[in-house]
């Protein structure tokens, strides 16, 4: 009897069945047959409890207290407080009649297949009669309240994105507060795959950076953006103009399908009105909004590949002689810490002579900055031993050798560690720390210098290099390194770790040697 009720809420909220299971801890395919009518709603107070407390939030963030207030409550004003509004729901779902639930859930139906039609239509009830009028908000336009409106918001527009086959450009600026954001990770998590999804569909990105923010939003923001940057789908921008920073806006934009906007005080943004537009006329006045806004804006940073590796050559010199702190951290070993034998012997291997002489160049520049007392950090993720001997590591910047990518030797790697662990003993302020998990996306480095700037890329299946020059971004990029790994009292713990590493390697090339040998004999 409640389960078509049941059905009714979550078709009222735009609910999924992930999105319930996840809240409620119950499997997603009993929630299904619930809704489907396979399972009988369940008895269980607790089930009833956490249903009612969730719908409650859902109603108000979804702006559907109209609709709920006419069918749960008689049709009198849907109460603000929330314990009232769980006591409403609960009651309802126990109460006899579901018929009315059915009725709407079919106009429910039939209203979200076209997304037009009257924005006043007529509840019937239970015998049938015509019995009040409720009012929803026109079809193009819909409203969302506060922090957990927004992500519904986002949530519905990219799932509504994500179900039509075509690439759309995204044009994203905010310069709210990131807490809508940040205080729910499993929003975060789903908002992700949608852009992934969106993204491997041929969807771009345009971002407006706003970087007047305090440094655990810039963190935020790098934790946001910097997985779909190394798509090489993103292009970010930034303004420099001064803003007052008491007034805030967001827009979120699908070119020729859908916009998000929202307007707030600095100080109470939490409480904003956030709106979706999907008539067409809105969504391209808005993009022409943020045509406007971007054509003052100047790029965050700058992409290099080995269509320019020159100029990238020459930033690369600029960042290796200016004299600061420094971090290093990837899948593969920096370039500076090479030695001359080393690059001879891959040189002689593969034939490039310019890796030959960009890490001599690297890693004189390297050696100065270690004499004059700076401190270099490298958090090297050590790579999976297979893959090692399998020849499957890359060597960091191949874009600086204009190139097809090039990869280590398992016996190269191995040589390039021991000539690390000899650096780090020759030289206290050069500190190695390996590590056996990622902490950045698969074939990612980063690399910067504190008051300098900063290179963020990837290297597999064409490298690009992303130059960061903003000393707010730097100086968060830095920070955020810092915070991935404690960097504090293991020196000796990985040191230890890298000669284990090394030795283990070592056996299995050996072990693999030996049984081709014996298969080649026999």
């Amino acid at each position: 009897m409640s389960a078509d009720k049941f059905d009714f809420l979550m078709y009222l909220t735009k609910t999924t069945n992930s999105s319930f299971a996840q809240y409620s801890s119950y499997d997603v395919s009993y929630i299904s047959k619930i809704r489907s009518g396979k399972r009988r709603f369940p008895k269980d107070p607790l089930f009833l409890s956490s249903a009612s407390a969730f719908f409650a939030d859902q109603i108000r963030a979804c702006n559907v207290e109209y609709a709920a207030s006419s069918i749960l409550n008689g049709s009198r004003e849907w109460p603000s407080n929330t314990d009232e509004a769980r006591t409403i729901i609960c009651n309802w779902l126990n109460s006899e009649s579901d018929q009315l639930a059915r009725l709407l859930r079919s106009y429910l139906e039939e209203r979200d297949s076209s997304l037009q039609g009257s924005d006043v239509f007529t509840v019937p009830d239970s015998t049938g009669r015509k019995e009040a009028a409720v009012s929803f908000p026109p079809a193009s336009i819909l409203t969302f309240y506060g922090n957990s409106g927004k992500r519904s918001a986002f949530l519905r527009a990219f799932e509504l994105l994500c179900k039509d086959p075509q690439p759309y450009e995204l044009m994203i600026y905010s310069d709210e507060s990131l807490t809508w954001f940040s205080e729910d990770k499993d929003f975060f998590d789903t908002w992700r795959d949608y852009c992934f999804k969106l993204i491997k569909n041929g969807s771009k990105f345009t971002v407006i950076n706003f970087l007047n923010r305090n440094s655990e939003e810039m963190r935020e923001g790098l934790r946001m953006w910097t997985p779909l940057i190394l798509t090489g789908a993103v292009k970010a921008y930034h303004c420099d103009r001064v803003s007052d920073n008491i007034f805030n806006r967001t827009l979120c934009i699908a070119e020729g399908k859908l916009a998000i906007t929202s307007n707030s005080l600095r100080l109470s943004d939490c409480h904003t009105v956030n709106t979706m537009y999907l008539e067409k006329e809105a969504v391209d006045t808005l993009s022409d909004e943020f045509r406007r806004y971007l054509s003052i804006c100047q790029p965050l940073f700058t992409v290099f590949s080995s269509d320019n590796a020159l100029e990238l050559n020459n930033t690369v010199s600029r960042f290796s002689e200016y004299e600061s702190d420094m971090i290093y951290v990837g899948y593969s070993p920096a370039l500076f810490t090479f030695s001359s034998k080393i690059s001879r012997q891959i040189c002689k291997r593969t034939g490039c002579i310019a890796l030959y002489s960009e890490t001599v160049s690297l890693s004189a520049d390297f050696s100065k900055l270690l004499k004059s007392g700076h401190s270099v950090y490298e958090i090297l993720f050590l790579p999976d031993k297979k893959s090692l001997i399998d020849g499957k590591i890359p060597i960091a910047m191949n874009s600086l050798f204009e190139q097809e990518p090039l990869f280590y030797t398992p016996e190269e790697y191995l040589l390039l560690l021991e000539n690390m662990l000899e650096l780090s003993k020759e030289f206290d302020t050069f500190r190695i720390i390996a590590a056996s998990s990622r902490k950045l996306p698969d074939n990612a480095f980063l690399m910067c210098k504190s008051g300098g700037s900063a290179f963020l890329g990837v290297s597999l299946p064409k490298e690009m290099v992303f130059h960061v020059t903003d000393p707010g971004v730097v100086s968060s990029l830095n920070d955020t390194v810092l915070n991935l790994i404690s960097i504090s009292g293991i020196q000796t713990i990985n040191r230890f770790l890298i000669k284990n590493y090394i030795s283990d390697v070592r056996n299995l090339m050996k072990k693999s040697s030996m049984k081709k040998s014996s298969e080649s004999v026999s």
